[in-house]
């Protein structure tokens, strides 16, 4: 793929995102020649580090109408592959009135005020289970949780057994040239490709490299995305239970015989670099005090955790969009620690602008 004849569609980056787009385009065009490259391993970045949940919770229009795509999308993989790791679970919220009232739009429309025994069920899952007086406890019906890395690695599988579609990994983008028709990506290597299209779906390292300028003249930014291991194997059946009030939630990871806490970390323009990111002293008394108030009997079993950075964008949408000036590379990332759960729709959007050459470009220099 690196000679004369130029590759259909070059996507940088292997992460859930880019593994999707692959997978889609090669769906939509199977003539075309599509080529994947990963600096690091397909898979093993931001994505290898997902707590994977469907989260019920939009917080745009354009949020709901990504996820919409995005939860048919993966009801369909799911349907054709029933052996992906994707789990359901029942799905309870507990919030105060004004936090329900703010977030009224976003929220799923299914919402019922749990029964004495759905509380006493959650009791006995949560020992010691507790909310304050001006919060509810909510029954949402059913959230999805899928072992991302699992669903990667099928996917990756998938995109090796097709002869059009090549997986380049330990591969480092240093710059693409474009004009309307094409582009030439350059390798840290000295090598070049020539592409007809390429995505740029890096995650976190959306302000470096390839794009990079674009992005940040967009706004932006990075933040660590961090959550915490409860050492306490989830039974059968166990629900997903959502604090709505501390943007934080409690997730079974059954394939990891564990619970996972997800909370919010407000550590910005963090290391790119996962291995470069810590749970900090601030990271871990903020978690535990959230959990200390719902469920404290479980403080002593949070000793380990995960975590990743991601692109934020200014006004929490994702950001999918062309260079400027060349709309044979289009940009998508900036999804707010939300990358499994919107990719199918991120992906969807830009490869329609990769197909009809047109685009809308990066509002450079856009107030946040």
């Amino acid at each position: 793929m690196s000679g004369s004849s130029a590759v259909d569609l070059t996507i940088i980056g292997g992460g859930i995102v880019g593994l999707l787009a692959a997978h889609v385009a090669r769906q939509k065009r199977p003539d075309w020649r599509i080529l994947l490259m990963e600096q690091h391993l397909v898979g093993h970045g931001a994505t290898g580090a997902s707590a994977g949940f469907d989260l019920p919770y939009e917080g745009s229009p354009r949020k709901r109408q990504l996820a919409a795509v995005s939860r048919k999308f993966y009801a369909e993989l799911l349907a054709a592959s029933p052996q992906l790791p994707c789990f359901e679970h029942p799905l309870f919220l507990i919030g105060s009135s004004a936090t329900l009232e703010r977030m009224a739009s976003g929220l799923p429309t299914a919402l019922n005020e749990a029964t004495v025994e759905q509380g006493e069920g959650l009791r006995r899952v949560f020992p010691g289970l507790r909310w304050r007086e001006d919060q509810q406890l909510l029954w949402g019906g059913q959230g999805m949780w899928s072992d991302v890395p699992g669903v990667s690695a099928a996917l990756c599988d998938r995109l090796k057994a097709d002869p059009r579609v090549r997986l380049w990994e330990g591969t480092e983008v240093v710059g693409v040239e474009s004009d309307e028709e094409s582009a030439t990506v350059r390798l840290s290597d000295d090598r070049e490709v020539a592409s007809r299209r390429v995505l740029v779906a890096t995650g976190p390292w959306l302000t470096e490299g390839p794009g990079g300028a674009a992005a940040r003249a967009a706004k932006v930014r990075r933040k660590k995305v961090a959550a915490m291991h409860v050492d306490v194997p989830p039974p059968p059946g166990a629900p997903i239970l959502l604090f709505l009030d501390e943007d934080a939630f409690l997730l079974p990871t059954i394939t990891h015989r564990r619970w996972l806490f997800s909370f919010t970390s407000q550590d910005w323009d963090c290391p790119v670099d996962k291995g470069q990111l810590r749970i900090s002293a601030e990271d871990r008394a903020a978690a535990l005090a959230t959990l200390q108030r719902h469920v404290p009997a479980w403080v002593a079993h949070c000793n380990s955790g995960q975590l990743f950075s991601d692109a934020y964008t200014a006004d929490r949408d994702p950001l999918v969009a062309a260079m400027p000036g060349n709309p044979a590379v289009v940009l998508a990332g900036g999804t707010c620690g939300s990358g499994y759960r919107l990719a199918p729709g991120i992906v969807l959007e830009a490869l329609a602008l990769l197909e009809v050459g047109a685009a809308r470009e990066v509002a450079v220099g856009a107030t946040p």
